[in-house]
């Protein structure tokens, strides 16, 4: 029942009473108003609130214990929605909550993106301590290596490699 109040804020046309309430939505307590702040990011017409909306969802599955494949998903479906760079390295940066295979090639995939090569290079070599599939590792090297990131995630890329044999 609150959650639902809350988001009548949220799609209020009154300035503050969207501000308050999504707001008050990005603080949610509960993984709950995932979805919802999802639906709001992609309806809101307020570029401000749109951005506390994706920002708040990112959040959930940032911080809530919810299973891995919905938070990969979760993540995926905001680098998907977000516009702004500052967004998608806050969900690159994100996937670091829940380091696997998934999240490892999650981060992959944003390699081709000039303005995200750095932080996907760098978050899926911070993902690698975590995961034992060393097929998965190679792989996940050998894309940095061929994207031509930076020298230093290369240089480090290069290094892990090494360290598992090839």
């Amino acid at each position: 029942v609150a959650l639902q109040q809350v988001l009548a804020g949220a799609r209020d046309k009154r300035d503050a009473c969207q501000d308050a309430a999504t707001r008050a939505l990005g603080e949610w307590p509960t993984p709950d108003a995932g979805s919802e702040l999802l639906n709001l990011a992609k309806t809101i017409t307020n570029p401000k609130y749109q951005i506390r909306a994706l920002r708040g969802y990112i959040r959930v599955f940032r911080q809530f214990g919810l299973p891995v494949e919905e938070r990969v998903q979760m993540a995926r479906e905001a680098l998907q929605l977000a516009r702004r760079t500052e967004d998608k390295v806050l969900v690159l940066h994100a996937l670091l909550s829940f380091q696997n295979v998934q999240s490892l090639n999650l981060a992959l995939e944003s390699l081709g993106d000039p303005s995200l090569q750095a932080t996907a290079a760098q978050v899926a070599i911070y993902i690698t301590d975590q995961v034992s599939d060393t097929a998965a590792i190679r792989q996940a090297m050998q894309k940095i290596l061929d994207s031509g990131a930076e020298e230093r995630y290369t240089k480090q890329a290069r290094d892990i490699l090494a360290k598992l044999g090839d």
